[in-house]
């Protein structure tokens, strides 16, 4: 069959944004706790060098680290998508364009799971990936692809176009005369 795909609610990673946008280097070291795992950041480091260390424990923290958040500050966003998708992040520095922006209270953020209609009909998503369970799409399961750019904390949205699903199963023969078939 032929289905109309479309992402009415975009699945979401988990963001953190810093407050205060980082203007110049680090005036002092820094230790930045990202989902539990501390991370010490040398007076010196610019933007970059912070989000380039701060993306060297990506796989210890589940969390990755660009400069698309508003206003050009830091922002961090989970790996993972959905309402499981977490990233919670603090400092040991006050936000100053001079430290990484974060400051010493507590800066979180949870996901969204994505819904999409396939044929009209909604259903909701684990994180990213969506499962048909009903209608003549049943047991279809969707991964949905993330955005780019500033968007890339978040999923595609809109209309996807349309899916084609081809019934070419086998055909195995069970008896010895002709058409006996399961």
């Amino acid at each position: 069959g032929n289905y109309a795909l479309a992402v009415t609610t975009t699945g979401k990673r988990g963001v953190a944004e810093a407050g205060t946008a980082q203007a110049s280097a680090l005036a002092a070291d820094e230790i930045l706790t990202v989902n539990g795992v501390s991370i010490s950041l040398s007076a010196g480091l610019t933007q970059a060098d912070v989000i380039n260390r701060i993306n060297e424990f990506s796989s210890q923290t589940g969390a990755v680290a660009d400069g698309n958040g508003t206003g050009s500050t830091t922002r961090l966003y989970s790996q993972a998508f959905g309402t499981s998708a977490s990233v919670d992040v603090i400092s040991n520095v006050a936000a100053a364009g001079t430290s990484s922006g974060f400051g010493t209270s507590n800066i979180s953020g949870t996901g969204a799971n994505v819904v999409a209609t396939v044929r009209g009909v909604s259903f909701n998503g684990q994180g990213n990936v969506l499962n048909v369970n009903s209608g003549a799409a049943k047991d279809l399961t969707i991964s949905f692809a993330a955005n780019t750019g500033v968007n890339s904390h978040q999923t595609v949205t809109r209309a996807q176009g349309n899916i084609t699903i081809a019934n070419d199963s086998l055909i195995f023969q069970i008896g010895a005369n002709r058409d006996q078939t399961a």
